[in-house]
């Protein structure tokens, strides 16, 4: 199997614009293939030992009925709650991009100057760059989308 973009590439060389993995798998599978993204708040440890954790599906499949059958695979009651929506471009660069103020998070918690206020702002103006950048290159994203386990709940 060959992919039009190497895996590791985060950008198209040719437009500059932001290349998503599940559009690269859409391509790479052909035949009218649509891909889902499941991003969210969840920790892989509490995760397998069932604690409480939210995730986000995002996915816009032919039949609706498959994305309610998707979603119940995932879903736990009690443990591993999944919400559905149709913004996969939305939910996919949530999941990338809060990484990146994730990162800026421990930052502030490793500067002894810093404290609660810092962070609170650091993650108020992360989400309005998130929903921004998200907003600049795709044009089908939804607002509510950052308010979801992907978006708010994931930072």
């Amino acid at each position: 199997l060959r992919l039009p973009h190497p895996p590791h590439t985060d950008f198209d060389p040719a437009t500059g614009e932001p290349v998503l993995i599940s559009k690269t798998i859409e391509r790479a599978m052909g035949n009218n293939f649509s891909c889902g993204v499941l991003m969210g708040a969840n920790v892989a440890n509490e995760v397998a030992v069932g604690q409480m954790c939210e995730s986000t599906l995002a996915c816009n499949f032919h039949d609706p009925n498959d994305n309610e059958i998707t979603r119940q695979l995932f879903h736990r009651p009690g443990s591993f709650h999944v919400q559905h929506i149709t913004d996969v471009a939305g939910a996919e660069m949530c999941g990338a991009l809060k990484n990146v103020i994730a990162l800026g998070a421990g930052f502030v918690d490793g500067c002894s100057s810093l404290g609660g206020n810092t962070k609170a702002a650091l993650l108020r103006i992360g989400l309005l760059e998130m929903t921004k950048f998200c907003q600049l290159f795709f044009d089908d994203v939804q607002s509510s989308t950052f308010m979801e386990s992907c978006g708010m709940a994931d930072l």
